[in-house]
């Protein structure tokens, strides 16, 4: 029988595939499979909200950050900090940003080499059109949850992350 992507597996078919592993809990490996699908559907839809203002995950994080920095250019270094990435993926996410006219970058005066970035006057047009809708898009995937679901969401999303760090620490992989 030929599986496809959207075919949920039952606990039978993950012991098949596991050659009846019983010292594994097959409900664990159901749970990372819906947590893995959930979040491939969230990703989609908030994907499809931010490819209507032409903008990435990334962008978007770059134009808050740069929004909340009442208007002080950024250094392309900072903003490699703050997005946890390199400043080779930063400057090319900022470089894409410029040719897309969502930000401006300054050339310093003092070093000509050197140049800062802040939000251009279209970028802070997209952000306002786009944040109103991104919040629906928020109250809308946890409008069925009560605060303290909410509560028992982020205490248990917190201890997936502690989890997930474990991984790097043991190097399972």
């Amino acid at each position: 029988m030929e599986y496809t992507f959207k075919d949920r597996p039952t606990s039978e078919r993950i012991l098949k595939a596991m050659k009846n592993r019983s010292e594994i809990d097959p409900s664990l490996v159901l749970t990372f499979l819906n947590l893995q699908w959930t979040y491939r559907d969230l990703e989609k839809e908030y994907g499809r909200l931010l490819e209507k203002y032409r903008l990435s995950e990334s962008s978007f994080i770059v134009m808050m950050l740069l929004f909340h920095s009442d208007n002080e250019p950024l250094s392309p270094s900072l903003v490699a900090e703050k997005l946890g990435s390199t400043r080779a993926t930063a400057s090319k996410l900022i470089k894409r940003m410029e040719k897309d006219h969502l930000v401006l970058k300054i050339a310093s005066e003092k070093d000509k080499r050197s140049a800062s970035v802040q939000l251009s006057t279209e970028g802070r047009q997209v952000l306002e059109a786009f944040l109103p809708y991104n919040f629906l898009l928020v109250e809308k995937i946890f409008s069925s949850f009560s605060a303290d679901e909410l509560n028992v969401l982020n205490t248990l999303l917190h201890k997936l992350s502690d989890g997930t760090k474990k991984l790097k620490m043991e190097e399972i992989i």
